[in-house]
C-alpha cells in the first residue's frame, strides 16, 4: 500500500506522515526533498526517488500523480492551513486545488490532521485485517 498525503502549505502533512510512520513503522518520502530540481522535473524526481516508500507526502504529490505516480486510493488531502500563509503559499494552495480537480482518483479531504489520521488508521486496519 502506498499512501499519498497532500494539501497546501502548513496544513500538517509532514506531522501526519511522521505520526503514521511511527505508529505503523512505515517509510516516508517527503516531496520537499526535491525542491531544488526545477518545477518541470519535480514530479518525475518524486516518482523516481519515492520508490520503496509507504507514505508519500507533500504539496507536490498531486502533480506527481498527474505525471504517473501510483498511490493507492484514496488520496488524503489536508485542506486547512494551521497557520497564516504568505502570498506565495496561498498561490501554491490555489494551484493544488486546480490539479486535484483534474485527477481521476478518489480523494478524501480533511480539515484537521487528527481526523485524517483516524480515517487512515481505520482504512489501514480494514485493508490489512
Amino acid at each position: 500500500m502506498i499512501l499519498g498525503i497532500t494539501g497546501g502549505p502548513r496544513t500538517g502533512k509532514t506531522e501526519l506522515a511522521k505520526r503514521l510512520s511511527k505508529r505503523f513503522s512505515l517509510r516516508v518520502f517527503h516531496t520537499d526533498e526535491v525542491r531544488g530540481v526545477g518545477w518541470a522535473r519535480q514530479p518525475y524526481q518524486i516518482i523516481s526517488l519515492a520508490t520503496g516508500a509507504d507514505i508519500i507526502e507533500g504539496v507536490q504529490v498531486a502533480r506527481a500523480i498527474r505525471k504517473g505516480l501510483v498511490v493507492d486510493s484514496p488520496l488524503i488531502v489536508l485542506a486547512r492551513p494551521l497557520a497564516e500563509l504568505t502570498p506565495g503559499q496561498s498561490n501554491m494552495t490555489s494551484g493544488l486545488a486546480t490539479i486535484l480537480r483534474s485527477l481521476s482518483i478518489r480523494i478524501e479531504e480533511f480539515v484537521a490532521p487528527a481526523d485524517a489520521e483516524a480515517y487512515i488508521v481505520e482504512y489501514m486496519i480494514g485493508a490489512n485485517p
